[in-house]
């Protein structure tokens, strides 16, 4: 067995309930600073101490250490103060895999409440509070037939429904017949698949999601469904989106569909299950990401119609696949795939994290996956992930040092978004 990688059933963290979150909301009206104990700054491995952190706006315009609130004071007499004495400030983490348009909880009663407005509307502001609420400040979806995503990402950028960054995919292109007709039309060749692209241009999306195989089966272990375009179909599908300056994730499980994909040049990798040690290292030499959503799976064992032994024996597998990934210097980001059955919005994000530390990530890793990594996947690197002069004060605070123990992650106390 891998060192560090452990095998057994997994332990969730469900629905606790946690503190009140104090919240500053940007852009400040006023020049702000905020002190803190400590900060993770996203890039250094320990932690930077007695830190002031002064917005305009925005932004980060200073970051003072060694540092206390009777000096910040006197050097910021004008500017509004938070003192969090007892906290670790860190980036806000990112969600690279999420479906707005699904409730996390029944794919059914998902896909019919699509038909009432108010009812969807009001959902989905409750699934992007909880979101928050976890500490998460930025989030990439991937697509549905009615292009619930996208409406949401503008309505969030409209001010009109408060959230995280909605990173947005509109519907997902797939093959008509075969599985995600809940995220597409689907399309019948590669000239309507081009066309398709360059209306998702049109409509302003931010990435271009493809769906390249099935879904891994909870029945029947190793089984996955097939591929949805021949390789060179989805390398031309890949090259249009490039030239519009859109990246491509792509869904993709088997050994097979991951390493068409690799070949295509796609940006990420959603998923991956199966995928052969062969492939893992072809990924490793490209700068192509992988977002190995292990938490979806993982969640099924109890689920009605799945067999908890081919759950348990996939996730399990997953799990060294991830660790090995890791070892050959595979790009890693964290997702959860929020919003298929047993992962609520937010909720999940903690136990995705602990899976990938029983995979063998270490803290420092699992953190920069989970904030600088997912930001250069989003391609919000220079707006996000770090704690810098410049950047957005997109930022989170827990009690203690989140590098020596992820479950501070468990409690958010302060928010800045």
């Amino acid at each position: 067995m891998t060192p560090g990688l452990r095998s057994g059933k997994l332990k969730l963290s469900g629905q606790k309930k946690v503190k009140t979150v104090q919240v500053l909301k940007l852009p400040v009206k006023k020049a702000t600073v905020v002190y803190a104990y400590a900060m993770w700054d996203g890039e250094r491995a320990w932690l930077r101490r007695r830190v002031g952190v002064v917005i305009s706006g925005d932004r980060i315009v200073r970051i003072l250490e060694e540092t206390s609130p009777d000096n910040l004071k006197l050097s910021f007499p004008e500017a509004q103060a938070i003192s969090l004495p007892s906290l670790t400030l860190l980036p806000g983490l990112v969600d690279c895999h999420i479906h707005l348009a699904m409730d996390g909880h029944n794919f059914q009663v998902s896909l019919q409440g699509w038909g009432d407005p108010a009812a969807l509307w009001q959902r989905i502001a409750c699934d992007l509070q909880e979101t928050l609420r976890h500490g998460i400040t930025a989030v990439r979806d991937g697509g549905d037939l009615r292009r619930i995503g996208l409406w949401t990402r503008n309505l969030v950028r409209l001010g009109k429904l408060e959230g995280p960054t909605v990173v947005a995919t509109g519907q997902a292109l797939g093959r008509h017949g075969m599985y995600g007709s809940f995220l597409g039309p689907g399309v019948t060749s590669l000239g309507e698949a081009l066309g398709f692209i360059r209306n998702l241009y049109r409509q302003g999306v931010d990435q271009v999601k493809v769906v390249a195989s099935g879904i891994v089966s909870l029945n029947r272990f190793g089984k996955v469904g097939p591929l949805q375009f021949p390789d060179a179909d989805l390398k031309e599908i890949v090259q249009a989106a490039h030239s519009y300056g859109l990246k491509v994730m792509a869904h993709a499980s088997s050994d097979q569909a991951v390493r068409a994909c690799v070949g295509a040049g796609v940006d990420s990798i959603e998923h991956g299950y199966f995928a052969s040690s062969a492939t893992l290292a072809a990924i490793a030499d490209t700068p192509t990401w992988w977002v190995p959503t292990l938490i979806p799976v993982a969640v099924r064992d109890d689920y009605p119609g799945c067999d908890p032994d081919v759950v348990r024996r996939t996730w399990q597998l997953h799990l060294q696949k991830v660790a090995e990934a890791h070892r050959l210097g595979v790009n890693l980001a964290v997702g959860t795939d929020a919003g298929s059955p047993g992962v609520p919005h937010g909720g999940r994000y903690l136990d995705e994290l602990r899976l990938l530390s029983r995979a063998g990530l270490p803290s420092l890793d699992l953190l920069r996956a989970a904030t600088i990594n997912g930001a250069r996947l989003l391609g919000l690197e220079q707006d996000i992930g770090t704690l810098a002069t410049g950047k957005k004060a997109l930022m989170i605070g827990v009690a203690g040092n989140p590098l020596e123990n992820l479950d501070t992650l468990s409690n958010i106390h302060f928010l800045a978004y």
